[in-house]
């Protein structure tokens, strides 16, 4: 103990029973001299009230009382939780053997004979507190040992060392491969298969050697599927042990998806950051074509060959933000969309996905109505499906895709994507569970679950219904309705937001920061082609220097959002501190969850996602000057 510290010991209280004044003035003396509480009763019906009263930890009683005699006494206090084991000390006439024995029956803990030899009494009592005491102890202990061991969801077996199966307890939360009385009838390594009864019995033997918990795994076939068991065997006296055993299939099922979820969130972290990278090369590519067309305007051949890298840098952007889609590390953007476009765009890298040995087949609705969704998610969905397509049709058959407008009751009108495969096809069960997270047919490590339900999440984001028909051996249908999009006012704020503004005889001045050299060049360039007057810098540092020599106005900063030193956001906070009046083109290659990190929120700011061209920049340059952003 430490000093200063201070436990509070409660005294035990003893409770005299006796119609006899002379022996309870006897016994108080006694027992208070010795450092216990006394409280006095004077017949049998007082001794029980005031037992119940203060719960003694000990009661001499007088066997002859008025009212109610001893034995009754007795038999009442331990009928009660309290009394059941409160030691009672009865005092009987020296060769009253009959009350000895009547005593002894009604509950009695031991008995003292007149006349009383006080001093022995008093060893007598404390002997009998520390017994009981013990017993207390061990009587928790047991309670809480059975308690923690029927708390346990385990099958627990008591073991010889032989391999002999003395004791078994089931499981709370499975059933075990055999009835309860056949374990105990044989040898653990007769119940198990050979493999597994040896692993036991050496891991019996180990424990006993190193006094050690020893633990081991196995599976046992559980119907069409596999069982996995984690046992834990530790040595107890001589020649026994007991194992604990736990069914872990599940806890192994969930730790396996979750080590694949980690490898899919680390395969995104890649994608994201290929996709960032390779936009920055898309964007000097973009611009360096766009300049190259204007120099080569009268070489016909030449123009067309730029033309044709500007198309592929296109589709290459197609590429980036399919990886971004993938990596889902691109917020929704919905606008209006073409689903046929989507299609025919995506049909070259589904072919490429799906393998020679199924053939992929298009219905196109002419003249489809636009739905209003992110075009991007669109891809996705049809990335999805023809994943799973591929898995259901490993030798070969079709994959359908199909679009349609649809009319139900005016006004309701929708578009219908249709898409299908000729593959394995689903049963009523896998059927409805079909959408759930991290529901999978297939092996384990090669599905993560999310498919669907990532289709099912984007379709009910855009307003849209999936439904899907399918039998075994008889492929899949899934049909997706999304509501068709009405131009009138949002179709306005498209137009108004796309609209081509002349980019040529411009005459303000614009602070360009970019950390990548060649895309800075690319900007300043088509900039000062414009008209512009540039100024450029390589980081927020740099930039709030240039900004500071020059004597006129800068009337637009042109700034990547992250940059090393300084975020753009925190470089257009300093100079707005020194020009108030100026607008702010955010660039970036990066997804809505970086830029939030960065200190700006994608939907409240003037911002161009890379890769883009020259006509791109051109347009959104003048429309923020102009405060059309």
């Amino acid at each position: 103990m430490k000093a200063g510290e201070h436990f509070e010991v409660r005294e035990e209280i003893v409770l005299v029973a006796d119609d006899d004044e002379t022996i309870r003035l006897l016994a108080k003396q006694a027992l208070n001299q010795s450092g216990f509480l006394v409280a006095t009763a004077t017949d049998g019906v007082e001794a029980l009230s005031i037992f119940e009263q203060i719960h003694p930890d000990l009661v001499l009683l007088d066997v002859h009382m008025p009212r109610m005699d001893g034995f009754e006494i007795c038999n009442r206090i331990r009928r009660q939780p309290s009394g059941f084991y409160t030691p009672i000390l009865m005092v009987t006439g020296f060769d009253d053997v009959e009350s000895i024995d009547r005593a002894y029956m009604m509950g009695a803990t031991d008995f003292v004979t007149k006349p009383v030899n006080w001093t022995v009494l008093i060893h007598r009592v404390r002997y009998i507190l520390r017994a009981t005491k013990s017993i207390y102890r061990r009587i928790e202990s047991e309670a809480r040992n059975r308690a923690l061991v029927e708390a346990l969801p385990d099958m627990i077996f008591q073991i010889r060392r032989d391999g002999q199966i003395l004791d078994f307890r089931p499981a709370t939360t499975f059933e075990p491969h055999l009835p309860a009385h056949q374990f105990l009838e044989s040898k653990i390594q007769d119940v198990l298969p050979t493999e597994v009864g040896q692993k036991c019995l050496e891991s019996i033997e180990r424990a006993f050697e190193t006094n050690r918990i020893q633990q081991f795994e196995y599976s046992l076939s559980k119907g069409e599927s596999e069982a996995q068991f984690e046992a834990r065997i530790i040595a107890f006296g001589r020649e026994k042990v007991l194992s604990i055993v736990r069914d872990v299939t599940e806890e192994r099922r969930l730790l396996a998806e979750l080590h694949q979820s980690q490898k899919m969130e680390a395969l995104g972290l890649l994608a994201g950051g290929v996709a960032h990278d390779f936009n920055n090369a898309l964007t000097v590519i973009s611009f360096s074509a766009g300049i190259l067309r204007k120099k080569l305007k009268d070489d016909e051949k030449l123009v067309k060959r730029v033309e044709a890298i500007s198309e592929s840098t296109q589709h290459a952007a197609t590429l980036t933000s399919q990886l971004l889609a993938f990596s889902r590390k691109q917020d929704s953007r919905p606008q209006p969309t073409d689903l046929n476009s989507i299609v025919q765009q995506t049909q070259k890298m589904l072919r490429r996905l799906l393998g020679e040995d199924i053939r992929v087949s298009l219905k196109l609705e002419d003249e489809l109505w636009n739905v209003l969704i992110d075009p991007t998610q669109v891809g996705q969905i049809l990335m999805n499906f023809a994943t799973n397509a591929r898995d259901a049709m490993p030798e070969g058959g079709t994959f359908h895709m199909e679009t349609q407008n649809c009319r139900s009751e005016e006004p309701d009108q929708f578009v219908r994507l249709v898409v299908s495969d000729t593959g394995s096809g689903m049963d009523g069960e896998t059927l409805e569970r079909v959408f759930e997270p991290f529901f999978t047919t297939k092996e384990l490590g090669r599905g993560t679950g999310l498919g669907l339900s990532t289709v099912f999440g984007i379709v009910k984001q855009a307003g849209g219904e999936i439904r899907i028909e399918s039998q075994l051996d008889e492929g899949t249908v899934f049909e997706i309705d999304f509501p068709r999009f009405f131009p009138e006012e949002k179709q306005l704020a498209v137009e108004e937001a796309t609209r081509h503004w002349s980019a040529e005889n411009c005459s303000e001045t614009i602070l360009v920061v970019e950390d990548e050299d060649q895309i800075r060049g690319v900007f300043c360039e088509s900039l000062q082609a414009a008209g512009y007057e540039v100024l450029e810098a390589p980081n927020g540092t740099k930039a709030l220097e240039v900004a500071r020599d020059h004597s006129g106005e800068i009337d637009l900063l042109l700034t990547d959002v992250v940059m090393p030193e300084m975020s753009g956001a925190a470089l257009a906070k300093e100079l707005r501190a020194l020009r108030p009046d100026l607008r702010v083109l955010y660039v970036t290659g990066y997804p809505d969850e970086v830029l939030r990190r960065q200190g700006v929120e994608p939907r409240e700011v003037a911002l161009i996602q890379k890769p883009f061209d020259n006509p791109v920049l051109g347009n959104r340059v003048r429309d923020v000057l102009d405060s059309r952003v």
